[in-house]
């Protein structure tokens, strides 16, 4: 199902907005100050719900948007990142959106501590672009891209060095010439989630700086009191399973409060905006930004939302292998989506294990071997249109069609999946009848039907157990 959320990213006075069946009222306080994430909030904004909404549901509509958000920004640094001919810039990009999809798998456990349901929708399926961070876009890798990408993540102004100051008011005029001055921040919609989880109007936890005194003052004792997904705990994610744990990965399990503030202010730490923590998204972009300006990095020439659906908007791909390429990457990307709802749907601590680390292991080969040899051979080998010799300009993208799945219950997802793999399966085989595929991406293919089989067989007992 597609969200119904609007995002409150709007300086205005109260208004009633609706997300996923809850009212959000968009409050602000006069006079806050004119740095820092007081200054972040004043324009943001801060949502409150009517009386009637508890703070747990509240939450889980907040949650339900770090998803879209997080699950967005992900793609957009993936296609970024294929984009680089240049490795060391694109490895950095990558580093990135790893992190994210740390950061969209803790989402994910939070709103099972709250005893709601994964969800992994993304923002384009409901867009609100007056209000959005930005409008989802896939675009190679630039100084404006750099640049817009550098303020979503950008920690409060007080938090910036000083000798960073002059090339941070840089890049902030950079991207307001190209998508405006309201790049709303991530981090201040974690802000209203992480006073949602304190305990108390005072006791801030681990986000030691956060200003509790503007949420106090405007929804006293909203908190959320009770935590029903405590006691099942073990439906939730961690980093050993998935294979991303470091000291720059974040997939935290959040089996209590305490656990549940930590995770956020890591999230916000590591890349959200509102503190600088070393090699935080905000410093790696800003890196990126002058390392794009020195005139060292190379780009290849992929185009602006490639589509393989000719009533989409965008630009299409009319190279025959470069449409079938593309879809056979979004059937992948479809498999990847409904593997990791479905692992969150099987206890670690049940006698289905097994099928759980399973598939995990199978997102992970979505991820590193379909996903991304498909990706960067779009970008770097593969032209757009077709006639074209292998490696012609301008070169086709990849389009990371959004599946339309994006939660529900253990068997619609078990019944979905199997569809999925027959369509994976059968693009498998519209690829390989393509007279004109390079032997680079057809030697992929036996790799990627004994993929499909092993899914298969996954799926049979998946739906028998």
């Amino acid at each position: 199902m597609v969200s119904q959320r609007n995002v409150f990213w709007r300086s205005i006075p109260p208004v009633r907005r609706r997300t996923s069946g809850v009212e959000l009222d968009v409050l602000r306080r006069p006079h806050m100050l004119e740095k820092g994430l007081e200054r972040s909030l004043e324009i943001a904004g801060i949502p409150t719900a009517a009386p009637s909404v508890s703070p747990a549901e509240e939450a889980l509509v907040l949650l339900e948007i770090a998803a879209e958000l997080e699950h967005a920004l992900l793609i957009e640094y993936l296609y970024a990142a294929f984009s680089c001919e240049t490795v060391s810039l694109r490895n950095t990009l990558l580093l990135i959106a790893r992190q994210e999809m740390g950061h969209l798998i803790t989402v994910q456990n939070l709103r099972l501590l709250l005893g709601g349901v994964p969800y992994l929708g993304r923002q384009d399926q409901s867009p609100q672009p007056e209000n959005d961070p930005f409008l989802f876009r896939l675009e190679p890798v630039s100084l404006e891209v750099l640049a817009k990408y550098c303020v979503c993540e950008m920690p409060a102004e007080s938090k910036v060095p000083s000798g960073l100051q002059p090339l941070v008011e840089e890049i902030r005029q950079r991207a307001a010439a190209v998508v405006g001055d309201a790049i709303h921040r991530v981090g201040a919609l974690y802000a209203k989630i992480y006073w949602l989880f304190m305990a108390d109007d005072h006791n801030v936890g681990p986000w030691v700086d956060f200003p509790a005194d503007i949420f106090a003052s405007i929804e006293p004792g909203r908190h959320v009191r009770t935590l029903p997904g405590s006691a099942h705990t073990s439906l939730q994610a961690d980093s050993a399973e998935w294979e991303i744990g470091g000291d720059d990965i974040y997939v935290d399990l959040c089996a209590n409060r305490d656990q549940a503030l930590d995770a956020l202010q890591r999230i916000a730490a590591q890349g959200e905006g509102l503190s600088t923590e070393t090699e935080s998204h905000f410093e790696l972009f800003v890196a990126a930004y002058e390392q794009f300006k020195s005139g060292s990095v190379r780009v290849h020439p992929v185009p602006i939302n490639p589509t393989t659906a000719g009533d989409c908007p965008g630009t299409p791909l009319s190279n025959p292998v470069a449409s079938g390429l593309a879809k056979l990457l979004d059937a992948s990307y479809e498999l990847l989506i409904l593997e990791i709802l479905l692992s969150l749907s099987i206890d670690r601590n049940s006698d289905q294990v097994e099928l759980r680390t399973a598939l995990i292991h199978e997102a992970l080969i979505d991820m590193r071997v379909c996903i991304r040899r498909i990706a960067n051979h779009l970008a770097s080998k593969i032209p757009l249109a077709a006639g074209q010799p292998l490696g012609a300009v301008p070169r086709a993208g990849a389009t990371f069609t959004a599946p339309a799945i994006t939660t529900g219950t253990r068997t619609e997802l078990t019944r979905r999946w199997g569809d999925a793999i027959a369509r994976f399966q059968a693009q498998i085989a519209a690829v390989d009848s393509l007279p004109a595929l390079d032997t680079v991406a057809r030697s992929w293919l036996a790799g990627f039907r004994s993929q499909a089989q092993a899914k298969q067989a996954l799926s049979e007992r998946l739906a028998a157990s």
